[in-house]
C-alpha cells in the first residue's frame, strides 16, 4: 500500500492516519478522501473518522460490530416475517381437497392417508383402489371454499379427472358433488362428500 500523503506518527503499526485531501494509492487504484468514508471490502480497509481519516487494515472475512448488529437485526426480522407469513398462509380447506385429489390420481396412498380424516380413511383407500387399473391425471382443478363453520367446511372444485384405460379416456367432473372437509389435529383434511 502506497500512501501519497505523509502518514502521521502512531504507536500502532496497524494504524495509518491520512490527513491530506489528495488521496491514497492502493496497488494501481487511487482513492480520494471522499471515497474513504465508507467500508471498502475489495481494498481491505475500513475508515472510521471523517476528519482525520483512520484506516485499519483488516482481514478478508472480518466483520465490524456494526456489520454484526445489522446482520443480527436482519436475521431477526426474517424470522419474525417468516413466522407471520406462516400463520397467514396456513393451508385452508380447499388446499386439503386439492392435496387429496392429487394423491388420489397419483396413487400416493401415504399422502392420501394423511390428507384424509380418520372417519374417511377406509373410504379413501377404496377410492384409490378404483384408480389402480387406469392412468389418471387432473385437468384444470380449482377448488374453492363455499362454507365454513368452526372445524368443518364445504369445498367445491372445477376441472376433471381424466382416467385412461388402454386407448379410452373417461372424464370425471370434479364439480358433481361438494367435498366435506374437517379440521383434525390442527390441519384441514378431506372427510367425504357433502350432501
Amino acid at each position: 500500500m502506497k500512501n501519497l500523503c505523509p502518514p502521521s506518527p502512531t504507536t500502532d503499526p496497524q494504524l495509518v492516519k491520512v490527513n491530506c485531501v489528495s488521496g491514497l494509492e492502493v496497488g494501481s487504484k487511487s482513492i480520494s478522501r471522499a471515497n474513504l468514508l465508507e467500508p471498502n471490502r475489495k481494498l481491505g480497509f475500513l475508515v472510521q473518522l471523517p476528519h482525520s481519516l483512520t484506516i485499519h487494515p483488516r482481514s478478508e472475512g472480518s466483520m465490524t460490530n456494526i456489520h454484526k448488529t445489522v446482520l443480527i437485526l436482519l436475521m431477526l426480522t426474517a424470522v419474525i416475517l417468516t413466522g407471520c407469513g406462516a400463520a397467514a398462509s396456513a393451508p385452508g380447506p380447499e388446499k386439503a381437497v386439492e392435496t387429496y385429489l392429487t394423491a388420489l390420481v397419483n396413487q400416493d396412498n401415504n399422502r392420501l392417508a394423511t390428507a384424509s380424516c380418520k372417519d374417511w380413511a377406509e373410504k379413501a383407500q377404496l377410492e384409490a383402489d378404483s384408480f389402480q387399473a387406469v392412468k389418471a391425471k387432473l385437468d384444470g382443478m380449482v377448488c374453492t371454499k363455499t362454507a365454513e363453520t368452526g372445524d368443518s367446511a364445504t369445498v367445491t372444485c372445477t376441472g376433471k379427472i381424466i382416467a385412461t384405460y388402454g386407448n379410452e379416456n373417461q372424464e370425471i367432473p370434479l364439480d358433481r358433488r361438494p367435498y366435506q372437509v374437517v379440521k383434525e389435529g390442527g390441519e384441514w383434511r378431506m372427510c367425504g362428500y357433502a350432501k
